[in-house]
């Protein structure tokens, strides 16, 4: 599992790290899916920022698995849907 994928569930949905938590909430779409508004970059080095990194990983993950409400839920769903 790559690690902004769990990091950026912990944020959203527990609000753990209350700073990134903040940051991703932001980018929220309020269509209610759940997707993160992706920046547009123009360079592979900041496409490998976090804030670029999560919403990316976050937005191709199933629905299912961004509204998962436990860590272990996320977890299953997010192996068992690759």
């Amino acid at each position: 599992m790559q690690w902004h994928k769990m990091l950026a569930f912990k944020a959203l949905l527990h609000h753990q790290a209350i700073y990134l938590y903040q940051m991703l909430n932001t980018r929220l779409q309020s269509s209610g899916t759940g997707l993160l508004v992706k920046l547009e970059t123009s360079n592979k080095t900041s496409d490998r920022a976090f804030i670029v990194a999560a919403a990316t990983t976050w937005n191709h993950l199933p629905l299912k698995v961004r509204i998962a409400a436990t860590t272990e839920q996320f977890s299953y769903f997010e192996v068992s849907s690759v």
